[in-house]
């Protein structure tokens, strides 16, 4: 099951990501210039952090031949598994690079709750609030 399109709304036939697109209110800045109010901080996520788990993405893809495998895994064992990446970053293991790993079970975690949620019609959190 591919639950990539969870934000997606359907607006006249066509899906778009809430806050994207032509219809987004426009803002003006102090030069004057206008343009689309941005209702996410993606300059906030760290470069190099991002390169480090992509690169782990990677490799789990490589591993397991599969993009989506993450999401037939329950949030209670990605949790699990972000927590042993703790304790092994936290012991001072080296094997591995715990915290990029970390930052995948932890996304993973939260999309899964996320499309979790959503199945059950259940009311969540708004994450663009």
């Amino acid at each position: 099951m591919n639950n990539t399109h969870d934000y997606l709304v359907n607006f006249g036939g066509i899906s778009m990501i809430e806050g994207v697109g032509k219809d987004a209110p426009t803002i003006v800045n102090e030069k004057g210039g206008k343009q689309s109010s941005m209702p996410y901080s993606f300059s906030s996520l760290d470069p190099l952090s991002m390169f480090a788990m992509t690169k782990v993405l990677k490799e789990g893809r490589n591993k397991y031949g599969d993009d989506e495998n993450w999401r037939n895994i329950p949030v209670e064992e990605h949790l699990n598994h972000a927590m042993m990446h703790i304790m092994a970053y936290r012991a001072g293991d080296t094997s591995d690079e715990h915290l990029a790993h970390l930052m995948c079970r932890a996304m993973f975690a939260c999309a899964v709750y996320i499309t979790d949620m959503k199945n059950h019609n259940t009311e969540i959190f708004d994450p663009r609030d």
